[in-house]
């Protein structure tokens, strides 16, 4: 869901170790927000929590993550529970198993709530409130229809928030506006309006 081009050609980079802890010995005692993860998966790297660990050393007020949650596994969450991880970012684009799918191929809505489902659990288990999660909604024409249905489904997990992104980095072309904010204005009606914030903003580097 992270922007590019058809003829973009990525060349996978990983920050070493010991690259890493020069950078947070220099760094991180004047950073007051670290992103450990944009535009790629992080559950990819395998020494993912070896790095999450490192940030962890240094008093950084906010340590976040972007995740699509499919390879977040019970005992990857408990470590991102146990971790000094403030704030997970989950990218969601879809209300149903359908869309979602359609959307992102290869990836199953079973498992993205069975995950999701862990995580709230692992955090009711140890009494943590962190990591906050954030849920992130790319509005797309595939799944403008399902932007207030997002909300209720995504209660039950008690986000910080859910961020409604348009896909073209920008505010949405004049024709599309009155589309998007019809669908908008669903989300926020007042049967929805406790169960969390939802915030429209122009759009970001997205998992």
């Amino acid at each position: 869901m992270c922007g590019g081009t058809l003829d973009f050609e990525p060349t996978p980079t990983v920050l070493d170790l010991e690259h890493f802890r020069q950078v947070a010995d220099t760094l991180f005692h004047r950073t007051r927000q670290l992103a450990l993860s944009c535009a790629y998966e992080p559950l990819m790297c395998k020494e993912f929590f070896n790095y999450l660990e490192i940030a962890g050393k240094y008093d950084v007020p906010e340590i976040m993550m972007t995740t699509n949650a499919i390879l977040m596994t019970p005992s990857r969450a408990l470590g991102l529970v146990k971790s000094r991880l403030t704030d997970l970012h989950v990218s969601v684009d879809g209300a149903t198993r359908e869309t979602y799918e359609r959307i992102r191929v290869g990836a199953r809505f079973e498992t993205l709530i069975k995950n999701l489902k862990s995580l709230k659990e692992i955090k009711k288990d140890m009494g943590r409130e962190t990591p906050r999660i954030q849920f992130q909604f790319v509005l797309l024409p595939e799944n403008l229809h399902e932007a207030a249905e997002i909300v209720p489904l995504l209660a039950e997990f008690e986000p910080d928030m859910i961020l409604y992104i348009h896909k073209d980095y920008q505010d949405p072309p004049i024709e599309n506006r009155q589309a998007i904010e019809s669908a908008l204005r669903g989300a926020l009606r007042p049967t929805f309006r406790g169960m969390t914030r939802s915030i429209f903003r122009p759009r970001g580097a997205v998992t």
